[in-house]
């Protein structure tokens, strides 16, 4: 039987999935919009868009839910690095 020698690539790839399958962050990380930025080069101005913001209040049945406005912002951001 021929000795089976472990390369770096063969440890590499391995670590890699192990870690990645006990990573608890990065399947709650939005990354839809992360195509936007690869193309940008440094000195670019993006815009990054800012979420609405929403006020938790009480719920009182004789007046019923309170309808928010949903308004959405933008920050400009220089690329700088």
């Amino acid at each position: 039987m021929a000795n089976n020698f472990l390369t770096p690539d063969v440890i590499a790839r391995q670590a890699l999935a192990t870690l990645y399958e006990s990573l608890v962050m990065v399947p709650l990380v939005h990354t839809d919009h992360s195509r936007e930025f690869t193309a940008q080069k440094v000195g670019n101005t993006v815009n990054v868009r800012k979420p609405a913001v929403f006020e938790a209040k009480d719920f009182n049945r004789a007046t019923g839910i309170e309808i928010q406005s949903a308004t959405e912002g933008q920050i400009p951001v220089v690329l700088d690095r």
